[in-house]
């Protein structure tokens, strides 16, 4: 994989809702390209999209979304029977891999990964994910905010981890590099990156390491 050219424009920040972003200033990533995974849309409001994949996470916050997101947010979703002009439909066709046509995705059994697709989608050529911490904290907490009116399954983190291999090998062979700031993460799948690094300046840092990137590395880079 040769180094690719990536500019501002072409960076995307998917968002999630794992513990590490407890504290985080927001704001950092106004006027970046992000796209908002569940109650992501709370912090990041300006997100290019919105994307769920659980019916009942636009049963329980649809009023909100409404009333929060920016009229040029995309609300988009892998659930069926949505029926709102906002809300975009895709197809969920399996959980490995990445699908590179709008309209569909690839799942992963989380919808960070569903998110990643559509970054792809949307033309990132690098993708930096926030929040994608894929376990609890040492307090126990599985998100920054304040959870979901039902609690989180024990065997949730499992699930979600088994398919990110298939989506790195698929975005290396688009040429797309994906890397993680999320402190502490249980997803060793990309370069871990230094969360302060990429988002100030997630280019130059992925062309500093990048012999470790390009090797796949999931090391803790420049801690």
């Amino acid at each position: 994989m040769e180094l690719p050219r990536v500019d501002p424009q072409d960076v995307i920040y998917c968002v999630g809702g794992g513990p590490s972003l407890r504290g985080f200033d927001f704001s950092r990533l106004r006027g970046r390209r992000c796209v908002a995974v569940n109650r992501a849309f709370e912090v990041v409001p300006w997100a290019e999209v919105l994307f769920f994949m659980d019916l009942r996470f636009w049963n329980w916050y649809s009023r909100q979304v409404l009333e929060t997101v920016s009229p040029e947010t995309r609300i988009v979703t892998a659930a069926a029977g949505i029926r709102h002009p906002r809300v975009e439909t895709v197809v969920a066709r399996g959980g490995a891999g990445l699908e590179t046509k709008w309209g569909f995705v690839r799942h992963g059994n989380n919808s960070g990964y569903a998110a990643v697709n559509i970054a792809v989608q949307l033309g990132a050529r690098l993708v930096v994910l926030l929040g994608y911490d894929m376990r609890p904290d040492a307090g126990g907490r599985h998100h920054w905010h304040d959870g979901y009116p039902v609690p989180q399954r024990p065997d949730v983190y499992k699930r979600m981890l088994q398919h990110w291999q298939s989506l790195e090998s698929a975005c290396r062979a688009a040429g797309v590099v994906v890397i993680n700031a999320t402190p502490g993460s249980a997803l060793r799948t990309f370069p871990l990156a230094p969360q302060d690094a990429a988002v100030d300046d997630p280019v130059g840092w992925v062309r500093e390491n990048w012999e470790d990137v390009a090797a796949g590395s999931a090391r803790q880079l420049c801690m």
